[in-house]
């Protein structure tokens, strides 16, 4: 029989030992890597901004397409004329206006 320099009670207290500072350290490691300044929360979070972030910027793209679409339309003359006159009721010098009374002010 082979004789251990470590009597057997004494080998399991210590194999007991080890896994227990072993099952503490691998618990305190596991907080720090949940709950560190650059953890699994931290880094969820940050994901999520990413996500809101990308999705305003193609709103923004998206409005920014719009006014653009808007401005080409004003470059040309005929789009301005209608503008002009329906929105602003600009009239040419050869038209002639017709003002009607309102029927609420008589």
């Amino acid at each position: 029989m082979i004789n251990s320099a470590i009597p057997r009670t004494d080998k399991h207290k210590f194999i007991k030992r080890w896994l227990l500072i072993l099952a503490g350290s691998l618990f305190v490691l596991s907080l720090w890597i949940i709950f560190a300044p650059f953890g699994a929360i931290k880094i969820f979070l940050l994901k999520k901004e990413k996500a809101q972030l990308i999705e305003l910027t193609q709103a923004k793209a998206r409005d920014v397409a719009q006014l653009k679409n808007q401005v080409d339309g004003l470059k040309d003359p005929q789009s301005r004329e209608i503008i002009l006159r329906e929105e602003l009721g600009w009239v040419k010098d050869n038209d002639m206006v017709y003002v009607f009374p309102d029927k609420e002010k008589k």
